[in-house]
């Protein structure tokens, strides 16, 4: 009986110990499915991938309100190309708030788009929460629209130039977010970047991840703005 209660803590211990390598061998295969796949996709799309890729392979991106949040910031399954003339990437970014156990890590799936016909003005587009409308009382910024209710009610909209950004959401745009409530957009000048929140894109759910991003860029060339 005494060596059974003796025995206890070492069961214990290579029960915790199986549990752990169990889970690390899990994570890690799930990384390599994921690399694999998105490695395909970029073949599939012609462009190049890389599995993990410093910040600044994206110039400025810190400049953007989302990506100069938090810390442990990384970019991974990094696919580049070409479309419709436009610069392109799609990556996976993480990055984490907090320290110890109320600590929480981000992954998105993120779109960025660069093209010399882009004159944005800095903004971002977010979806918005009660906690943003409380926010509204006292002063945190939120461009509405009252012929757009529907975009105003979903969307929480900023920018240093409210008259600009005004001018670069014309119904065409704010009809792209209220099509899907999820959508996020950080852009200034000639840069746009777009991903769905909280959502890593499945690999063979890159090739509609551009195009909608290049159905937005669209919607915002000066030129597609004037004819709005």
């Amino acid at each position: 009986m005494e060596e059974s209660l003796y025995l206890l803590p070492l069961v214990a211990l290579v029960v915790v110990t199986v549990a752990m390598v169990a889970m690390i061998s899990s994570a890690k295969r799930r990384v390599r499915e994921r690399n694999q796949g998105m490695e395909e996709a970029a073949r599939a799309m012609a462009w190049s991938w890389v599995a993990e890729q410093p910040l600044d392979v994206i110039p400025g991106l810190e400049r953007f309100p989302f990506f100069g949040q938090g810390h442990h910031r990384s970019i991974r399954n990094f696919v580049a190309g070409e479309k419709d003339g436009v610069r392109a990437a799609a990556f996976d970014y993480q990055f984490t708030v907090g320290n110890g156990k109320s600590s929480s890590t981000q992954r998105q799936t993120v779109v960025y788009l660069r093209s010399t016909s882009l004159a944005l003005p800095a903004f971002s587009v977010r979806p918005e929460h009660v906690l943003h409308r409380i926010g509204g009382v006292f002063g945190y910024q939120d461009i509405d629209f009252p012929d757009r209710p529907e975009f105003s009610r979903r969307c929480l909209l900023r920018g240093p130039d409210e008259a600009a950004v005004r001018a670069a959401f014309p119904e065409a745009v704010t009809g792209f977010f209220e099509d899907e409530v999820r959508w996020c957009a950080d852009g200034e000048g000639e840069e746009l970047l777009l991903w769905r929140s909280g959502k890593l894109a499945a690999p063979a759910e890159l090739p509609g991840l551009v195009s909608a991003g290049m159905e937005l860029l669209g919607r915002l060339r000066p030129e597609a703005r004037a004819r709005a």
